[in-house]
């Protein structure tokens, strides 16, 4: 028996014996099923049960082969499952219309059962393949929109936000929530920005951690108002267990600088002391009582993964800026 995953194939003939031959042959080799009489009663399964492919008879009282194919491909929710169809030798020449009709294969009665095996095989791994491209394929369309629309709508509204700013100088209550308005929109082009550039593992094996990193600091001072400074020593590459902590947690911290910090300026180093390799990140905000922040979700998220690849130092005085300090164990 070949593994199949367990798909699900519903089986529609009018004839019992070939509805039972069928279904045994399947079930033996890892299948499940579904069964109909008929076009109509399979018309509700397929609906309600949403099988992986349909196997069908042409020639069927109520509703014939070729209508129940044409109500499949009617519903959105059905339209792309497989549909193979079953038609004796005499009928041949009717296997044109139903391919027109979006059929997927025909299978001539009596059929050899590695035939029937092969062809449900093909088109169940046929279908897989569609179905992936067809995500990516969404995936690509609302990247797209998020790039063209989405990015747009922050940019247009952080500019309106700075003009805003420019004109209430005098007002300084108004001023600090006109800050934090553009802080937001800084945010939400951060999030943006990491959600166009899709799966963080993906581009980590791809990029390697070090250029990885470099572009989410780009990603950071394009999308920010603050003066960011970045200085790479490290000789090294960082393995991918210990980089996928480390990129999320510097994202995160990266995050809470523009929500929390009011600074103007930040300093991103990577350096080296003897068999130790540090990442330090400093900002010239407003700090944080630690006492009141440091069990925050945000500050403990950073903290739990952090935990797993080494050691972090959290620095931090009212008014006098925050120190972020990661020794990492490579």
């Amino acid at each position: 028996m070949e593994p199949t995953n367990q798909k699900t194939i519903l089986i529609v003939d009018d004839e019992q014996n070939i509805r039972e031959t069928l279904q045994d042959l399947l079930e033996i080799h890892g299948y499940n099923t579904l069964v109909a009489p008929d076009g109509e009663a399979a018309m509700f399964v397929a609906v309600r049960e949403l099988p992986d492919l349909i196997i069908s008879d042409v020639m069927m009282p109520k509703m014939d082969g070729y209508e129940l194919l044409e109500v499949i491909r009617s519903y959105k929710k059905t339209r792309h499952i497989p549909f193979l169809m079953l038609t004796a030798k005499s009928e041949s020449e009717y296997m044109r219309k139903g391919m027109s009709k979006g059929a997927d294969d025909y299978i001539i009665k009596p059929f050899e059962q590695s035939d029937l095996l092969a062809s449900v095989r093909y088109r169940l791994e046929h279908h897989k393949a569609l179905v992936e491209e067809a995500k990516l394929n969404e995936l690509k369309r609302i990247k797209m929109d998020l790039h063209d629309n989405l990015q747009q709508t922050l940019l247009g509204s952080k500019i309106m936000a700075q003009k805003i700013k420019g004109q209430v100088k005098e007002q300084e209550d108004l001023q600090k929530d006109i800050n934090t308005l553009i802080n937001n929109l800084d945010l939400s082009f951060i999030h943006l920005r990491n959600l166009l550039d899709g799966n963080p593992t993906e581009r980590l094996e791809i990029l390697g951690f070090k250029e990885t990193l470099s572009q989410l600091v780009k990603s950071f001072k394009s999308y920010s108002n603050m003066e960011v400074s970045f200085k790479d020593d490290w000789d090294i590459e960082v393995s991918l267990p210990v980089a996928e902590q480390i990129i999320p947690a510097l994202s995160e911290i990266l995050s809470n600088i523009i929500k929390h910090s009011q600074a103007t300026k930040i300093s991103f180093t990577l350096s080296q002391q003897s068999n130790k390799y540090i990442i330090v990140i400093t900002d010239n905000g407003v700090g944080m009582d630690l006492k009141v922040h440091q069990k925050s979700r945000g500050l403990s998220n950073i903290n739990d993964r952090l935990n797993h690849v080494g050691s972090y130092m959290l620095d931090s005085e009212l008014e006098n800026g925050t120190r972020y300090a990661i020794t990492v164990d490579i």
